[in-house]
């Protein structure tokens, strides 16, 4: 999305973002190792899904400024997902093996 947004400040808002989930992916990571659980999974067919509709926007030749709006768009429903997914996984960290959660 990046490579297609024309405004430099989307630009920047996206490759920020890719920063910041780096980031979620290694702390999600460091939480399947204290849950001793196997990070592999299966493809998520709801984020397939969003990521196929941003494809087919970047494909639909939509002048620069409509098209900055539409990434936007595609980007936050992404990022809605994206943030119940993180923040339920995240709080799963903080559960002991008796189910409590541990103090932060």
């Amino acid at each position: 999305m990046a490579d297609a947004a024309s405004s430099p400040q989307l630009k920047q808002a996206f490759q920020t973002h890719l920063k910041e989930t780096d980031g979620q992916v290694k702390r999600l990571e460091q939480i399947f190792q204290i849950l001793q659980a196997d990070p592999a999974g299966n493809t998520c067919e709801a984020t397939q899904g969003l990521i196929e509709e941003a494809e087919e926007i970047m494909e639909q030749g939509l002048s620069p400024e409509v098209l900055d709006v539409a990434l936007i768009m595609a980007a936050q429903k992404v990022e809605h997902y994206e943030i119940a997914s993180y923040g339920s996984l995240n709080a799963g960290g903080d559960v002991r093996d008796d189910g409590c959660r541990q103090a932060a």
